[in-house]
């Protein structure tokens, strides 16, 4: 776990942070108190939030954190860090995109590619929405772009989950018009990562409310499970 916000020393102010945690899923441990280890401080990366993380490298072994809100203004034009935690060493590339905030990021299932979907960046005036996606080769340090046909309009705060059949499913986000809004849970975009074409689905049911900044993860079985995030008109 990296970075995000803490609540500063008089409690009242939320303030970036670069610590860096890992908790050992291999073991069993009480819910209650779960064996979190705080690793060294590394004064030179950027203390950020709305970042992504993803994993990728040799043997899916290094962490990649991409983009986010920074405390150092201007930002640094490249925004990708990589952390071994066998050495506990980071490392920077020697290029990155534009930074965005509130993107999503996947990693394939077969080959350490990074999907980077939507986003967006602060200008000198105002923000503007993304609806790129970009293939990271973590290997080769490479970036594409890819087409735009038929992908979702520019949103930033979704999901993105990837399926065991090569589908990315994004779910929910931040949209605007005039203001933002939230997009409807019925209004899913799905990119099949083999093909390479986004399509349009309507979910039914008891569809959950229009939301962003909540959480997914994807099952064995293909099933999606979202958890929290925020609704229209909530504080």
């Amino acid at each position: 776990m990296y970075g995000g916000n803490i609540i500063a020393a008089n409690e009242t102010i939320l303030e970036y942070t670069n610590e860096l945690w890992t908790l050992n899923m291999s073991i069993s441990f009480s819910v209650d108190l779960p064996p979190w280890e705080k690793l060294n401080e590394f004064e030179y990366t950027q203390r950020s939030e709305s970042h992504s993380a993803s994993i990728g490298g040799a043997e899916f072994k290094e962490m990649f954190i991409f983009g986010g809100h920074t405390s150092q203004y201007p930002p640094p034009a490249n925004s990708m860090r990589i952390f071994d935690p066998t050495s506990e060493t980071w490392r920077i590339p020697n290029s990155s995109p534009t930074r965005s905030f509130g993107h999503s990021a996947i990693t394939s299932f077969n080959e350490p590619k990074i999907d980077f979907f939507g986003g967006g960046f602060n200008g000198k005036n105002n923000t503007t929405l993304l609806n790129d996606l970009v293939i990271y080769d973590s290997i080769l340090n490479t970036w594409t772009k890819l087409t735009k046909n038929n992908s979702p309009a520019p949103i930033v705060r979704h999901t993105d989950t990837l399926l065991s059949d090569g589908k990315m499913f994004v779910l929910g986000g931040a949209f605007f018009e005039n203001v933002y809004n939230f997009s409807s849970m019925s209004d899913i975009y799905v990119y099949d990562t083999f093909t390479g074409e986004w399509t349009r689905k309507v979910a039914v049911g008891d569809v959950p409310a229009a939301r962003g900044l909540h959480t997914a993860v994807g099952t064995p079985n293909n099933t999606i499970i979202i958890f929290g995030g925020k609704e229209n008109n909530a504080t």
